[in-house]
């Protein structure tokens, strides 16, 4: 009977798993940075890690985020990204008189240059009118800084450079 018992504790043992506690180390570098303080600055997205009672100061409109503290893997939507793209591809084209959006048009477009590519070189009349189309789309999205004229400035000189061609 001894014998028994001690072979199951023997086995129970070699397969108990240690059990720790997980040690507190900063999730972000922030925290890293003010000593391990996420209790008192943490984001949301922390509030598993440092304080739970953070959760109860969510709001409907709060960014995404998630953690991994195993891996260091911090995903975020604090600039609104998704949101400013959403509002992009809602927002209705300046040159369209039907009101659609401007992704919409810009798809239309590249729809269009994909027929009359595959159809050879019976569409160069409306390939022009097709990078008019998109020159025109170009610089009536709002840029950062200008850049758009640039753009629109290159696709004239190769609006140019196709009609050249196609005279030739």
């Amino acid at each position: 009977m001894i014998k028994r018992s001690l072979l199951a504790t023997s086995i129970a043992i070699a397969i108990a798993q240690q059990a720790s506690a997980a040690p507190l180390v900063p999730v972000d570098a922030r925290g890293l940075a003010m000593g391990s303080t996420g209790v008192a600055s943490a984001k949301l997205a922390h509030a598993p890690q440092y304080n739970p009672a953070l959760l109860s100061t969510a709001h409907a409109d709060d960014d995404f985020a998630i953690v991994f503290p195993q891996i260091g893997i911090i995903a975020s939507d604090e600039e609104e990204m998704v949101d400013s793209f959403d509002a992009l591809s809602n927002d209705p084209y300046a040159g369209s008189s039907s009101g659609e959006s401007i992704i919409d048009h810009f798809e239309g477009i590249t729809d269009q240059l994909d027929i009359i590519l595959t159809s050879g070189d019976s569409g160069t009349v409306s390939m022009e009118k097709q990078i008019s189309d998109f020159e025109t789309l170009i610089s009536n999205v709002p840029g950062n800084g200008g850049d758009n004229s640039t753009t629109a400035a290159e696709l004239t000189t190769a609006t140019n450079n196709l009609n050249t061609s196609a005279t030739a």
